[in-house]
């Protein structure tokens, strides 16, 4: 997950790097609250409030953010190769469909297409490094499926690695790879597209029932009048309060369906 993420070459790297950003964050967070502490209490008192700071806030927050940090990124890094993978694809079964090799593929893809491909580095780097250094393409595959945090690589990197050691026929897999990815784009574009219809159809149902809603009130207020509430009131909290309220809602529950389709 360390590596997949981006956020380190290593877990044993990430471990270090983490382990000395919690001692500086425990030893300026202690410093800030002796600091504090020592302007309203002895400094023995304000030392010992310190410590107890920096060990029951700083150290568990600290160790939060340690843990939820790779996770979070894990799953960013993931959302975003899923929505880049058709370029991915699509560079690579050009090359394939070329004539080249696997292997050679993947070193244009480094040297000439990399920029383009700066979403997918960490994959196409580990890949040739792998390569280069004598590890089978199947194997290397198979490895680089554990890593990356995109559903669709993995099942890309799996059909490759089981071609190359049959001897498939390579840009075939990633034909088909593609499909199953419009595929499951296309499943997922009518649930949000449906889920918005029943979204606004609940909507445009609150807005025309709340006219009849005021104007029932409107007669009931002119039948029996209320001193504490009156029908201006209601009106003012329902034009300025409510309706805005209730579009704002519905704004950002759509807005949020909409942001998980990347493209």
């Amino acid at each position: 997950m360390v590596i997949g993420s981006g956020i380190d070459t290593g877990f044993e790297s990430y471990c270090r790097k983490g382990a000395a950003s919690i001692l500086i964050a425990m030893v300026a967070g202690s410093s800030l609250a002796f600091v504090a502490f020592s302007t309203i209490i002895p400094y023995i008192m304000a030392a010992v409030a310190a410590v107890a700071v920096g060990v029951a806030v700083i150290l568990p927050i600290s160790l939060a953010a340690f843990i939820a940090l790779p996770a979070t990124m894990y799953s960013n890094r993931g959302a975003v190769l899923e929505a880049k993978f058709p370029a991915f694809a699509l560079v690579l079964s050009l090359l394939l469909a070329a004539g080249a090799s696997l292997s050679q593929a993947i070193e244009t893809m480094y040297s000439r297409y990399l920029e383009d491909l700066k979403n997918f580095s960490i994959e196409i780097e580990m890949l040739r490094s792998m390569i280069r250094v004598g590890v089978p393409i199947d194997e290397a595959l198979r490895k680089l499926s554990y890593i990356t945090p995109s559903q669709t690589l993995k099942a890309l990197f799996l059909d490759l690695a089981a071609a190359t050691r049959i001897g498939g026929d390579l840009a075939e897999s990633v034909s088909n790879a593609m499909r199953n990815y419009i595929d499951r784009y296309s499943i997922r574009v009518e649930k949000v597209v449906n889920d918005i219809g029943v979204i606004m159809e609940g909507y445009l149902s609150v807005c025309m029932l709340l006219p009849l809603l005021l104007g029932v009130l409107s007669i009931l207020f002119m039948v029996a009048p209320s001193a504490g509430l009156t029908f201006e009131s209601i009106m003012f909290m329902t034009v300025f309060i409510m309706i805005p309220i209730i579009s704002a809602m519905t704004l950002v529950i759509v807005d949020s369906m909409v942001s998980k389709l990347r493209v």
